[in-house]
This record gives C-alpha cells, structure tokens and sequence, in this order.
C-alpha cells in the first residue's frame, strides 16, 4: 500500500503574506522581557515549593533542614527526596522568592536560604488558597468540619 504524501504544516499567513509570528512574537517578548519572566511569580505554586515556603517562614534554613522542616510540619504525609527538593530551590531562587543567605556557621558545604518579602508574599498567598479549599472541602461534606 501506497501513503499519500504529507504536505508540510505551515504557518497561517497574513494578507500581505508573513507569517503572523513575525508579529506577535516581538511583542510578546517585548511584554515579557527576560528581566520580567525571571521574576514572575507563578500563580499557584507546586505542594513542595508550598512546603519550602511555608518551612523558610520559621528562618534560614539549609537544604536538608528544609527536608526535615517539612516532614515535621506535615506530620511526615510530606517526605520529599533532595533531587526534587534542591530542583524546587533552584525554580524559587530564580523566581526570586527564595535568596541564599549567610548561615549561622563557616561549614562551606551547606548553602542557606532564607525567604524573600516577595516569597512571604507568596507564602501567605498560598496558605489563604489553601485555606479556601478546606472550606469548600468541609461545606461539601469531603472533609469533617472538625479537620479546620
């Protein structure tokens, strides 16, 4: 059996015949410079970059601290690896809600980090979003009104 010969996609043209990329494209990262996506924050954060901001809000912390942190504060139900855990830093300092800082020692195999006003912002952002969803949770009988 024969295929019937696919044609290329291409790109929707305008009346004058460009492409409409040659459009939006420089006006999209005109809006959305690099300096600007670097530190956007994103809306709704991942469960562990919630879990590091909510463990930061107590201090600095180091990465492993931040470990322990978490498993603390939720009972152990949190029990994240490093690899994830020191991706999740990595996306927070670059989206500025995180910052390295001096710790409380001159061991130069740990890094600490502390949070930012941008990331107490974030934190608090998060933990009302969360709230919110008890409350849904609880009206809509998924939870015990006693779990808030």
């Amino acid at each position: 059996m024969q295929r019937e010969a696919r044609r290329p996609l291409s790109r929707p043209r305008l009346d004058n015949g460009s492409s409409w990329c040659n459009y939006i494209l420089p006006i999209y990262s005109f809006h959305l410079g690099s300096e600007h996506m670097a530190r956007q924050q994103p809306e709704i954060l991942s469960p562990l970059s919630s879990a590091i901001l909510f463990a930061l809000a107590g201090g600095i912390s180091h990465g492993y601290g931040i470990i322990k942190e978490i498993e603390r504060i939720t009972d152990g139900e949190m029990r994240p690896n490093t690899g994830s855990t020191y991706l999740a830093l990595h996306r927070l300092l670059e989206t500025g809600l995180i910052s390295e800082s001096d710790g409380p020692g001159k061991d130069a195999r740990r890094r600490y980090y502390r949070l930012t006003d941008a990331g107490r912002s974030a934190a608090r952002v998060e933990a009302r979003r969360l709230a919110q969803l008890v409350r849904l949770a609880a009206a809509k009988r998924l939870i015990p009104r006693s779990a808030m």
